[in-house]
């Protein structure tokens, strides 16, 4: 009797298990899961990437004394479709009115930086742009808003910083 009743509360708990993912998946003749039809309007509603710029790599967190502990600090943060590049650099960075999509302005990045208070090292007090790996030393490695993409929920973009002589 008492492996009656497990078998039968193990059904149930899949049988409910079940129901509750009937909105996302539906088995199949076969018995297979499959996704259901795509509904218009739909779109890329939940495929959303968060892009995260930093200083520099060395400058992703900022020590909050009221919480004791180091706290992401990006000096900018949102959210945009995967899959897709930006198309040029965001409007809070960018050059204004350059024809250049992938301009970046330092002046902007530098005002950003401080009002976390991050400074560039005085050796290291060029800008290059942002890349999507920690360090790269010419501008071959560095994003390109208007054709670079990561399928990823976050994207991490650090600011690059040369010696005027690179």
């Amino acid at each position: 009797m008492k492996i009656k009743n497990l078998l039968l509360l193990a059904s149930s708990i899949f049988m409910l298990a079940g129901c509750s993912a009937g909105d996302y998946f539906y088995p199949s003749k076969g018995g297979n899961w499959v996704a259901p039809p795509v509904k218009e309007g739909d779109d890329d509603d939940d495929n959303k990437t968060t892009y995260n710029f930093y200083f520099s790599f060395w400058t992703t967190t900022k020590y909050n004394e009221f919480l004791d502990k180091d706290e992401d600090s990006p000096i900018l943060s949102f959210e945009f479709a995967m899959l897709k590049p930006l198309g040029k650099a965001p409007d809070e960075l960018a050059v204004d009115g350059s024809e250049d999509p992938n301009a970046i302005d330092e002046a902007k990045v530098l005002a950003l930086g401080a009002a976390l208070g991050y400074t560039p090292d005085p050796y290291y007090d060029t800008f290059l742009g942002f890349s999507f790996n920690g360090g790269c030393l010419d501008e071959s490695g560095l994003w390109d808003f208007t054709k670079d993409y990561k399928q990823m929920s976050t994207v991490t973009l650090f600011g690059i910083w040369v010696h005027e002589s690179l």
